[in-house]
């Protein structure tokens, strides 16, 4: 292990002349963690990682609500949808989105539908292409397979603390391990409490997007019915391969 060199170590003692004796202890506390490859924090990744899968193997299904703020870098251009999402295991998604459009999307487990009720028109989509194309929405779900995938593709690294509605979080940034993965940014944030997914942020190109969960339940009752697309007689169906 390459150790931090300290470069012009008679100035830098002087310069700790006059400091407190707990100013002091800091900086020696500091540069033993850097040295050593300690972490600034109470949690290693590896920790964090496995409270994730205890918490996610131990849940049935989840519900809550969420605020999404997409901006663009380009413009002043902002939109702010809100909405439910449900998920139940293995692979029942339905998400009810209230703003701005009222939309659905319902996966039963094998395809995924897109509604809109305004036009009538559901597209139809195979699972393992909507779920691949979504992994971060799939995390805050609960889903353990696509945990498993961002631990994979990603480098994950603690940067910092927050509160999110009184509930303290870990900040973890996450760089893409591959080139082919075209997300410039992905910063989410973990429950301290629970190991749960609260926030979501990340970018591509000139497009961000902020995605905040609220009211968040562990293993409610949802019956299957709820996962099941119902087609009304003018709807239009629209099946993309």
């Amino acid at each position: 292990m390459k150790l931090i060199q300290i470069e012009n170590r008679k100035n830098w003692g002087q310069s700790l002349k006059g400091q407190s004796p707990i100013f002091s202890i800091f900086w020696v506390w500091l540069i033993l963690n850097l040295c050593l490859g300690g972490s600034l924090f109470a949690i290693t990744i590896p920790e964090l990682q496995d409270g994730m899968k205890k918490t996610y193997l131990a849940l049935n299904s989840v519900q809550f609500d969420y605020e999404q703020l997409a901006t663009s870098t380009l413009t002043t251009e902002m939109r702010v949808s809100t909405g439910t999402l449900y998920f139940k295991k293995p692979r029942f998604v339905r998400i009810e989105q209230k703003s701005p459009e009222i939309q659905f999307i319902i996966a039963n487990g094998k395809e995924v539908t897109l509604y809109t009720p305004r036009f009538h028109q559901a597209m139809i989509e195979p699972w393992d292409r909507w779920a691949n194309g979504n992994l971060l929405l799939m995390c805050l779900s609960g889903s353990l397979e696509s945990l498993k995938t961002l631990e994979m593709e990603y480098e994950w690294t603690i940067v910092g603390d927050a509160l999110l509605e009184k509930v303290p979080t870990w900040v973890v940034h996450l760089s893409p391990l591959n080139d082919k993965i075209n997300l410039s940014l992905i910063r989410i944030w973990i429950s301290q409490e629970n190991y749960t997914i609260r926030k979501v942020e990340w970018a591509r190109e000139s497009l961000k997007v902020e995605t905040t969960l609220n009211l968040f339940q562990k293993n409610p009752e949802l019956k299957k019915d709820l996962f099941q697309f119902k087609k009304d007689s003018n709807d239009e169906l629209f099946y993309m391969e």
